[in-house]
């Protein structure tokens, strides 16, 4: 399923996924939105810090063991394995900064 609405300044699309097994169980759902400056066509792109967005999600830590951190670097290679060869902003880094990314 696909939707697009505006918020504030941008246009959002809102994708959702979801896969069954064989018995029409649901194994994955996933849900993603993206979204577009809408009065922005130039410039650099200004991005909030997301712990100060209104309804920004709080949550306490459990108690428990904490596990450590695995961090990874994820490569130019990487994103275009991800995004199936095509070039996009996320893995050309001309096409970045024309929109404004660093």
């Amino acid at each position: 399923m696909q939707d697009f609405y505006e918020r504030r300044d941008h246009t959002v699309i809102l994708s959702e996924t979801t896969l069954r097994d064989a018995r029409r169980e649901v194994v994955v759902a996933q849900r993603h939105q993206q979204s577009f400056l809408l009065n922005q066509s130039s410039g650099e792109a200004v991005l909030r810090d997301p712990k100060k967005k209104e309804g920004a999600r709080r949550f306490d830590l459990p108690a428990g063991v904490e596990l450590p951190a695995i961090e990874r670097e994820t490569s130019l290679e990487m994103c275009g394995q991800f995004s199936h060869g095509r070039k996009n902003y996320h893995t050309n880094k001309e096409a970045s900064a024309e929109l404004g990314f660093q």
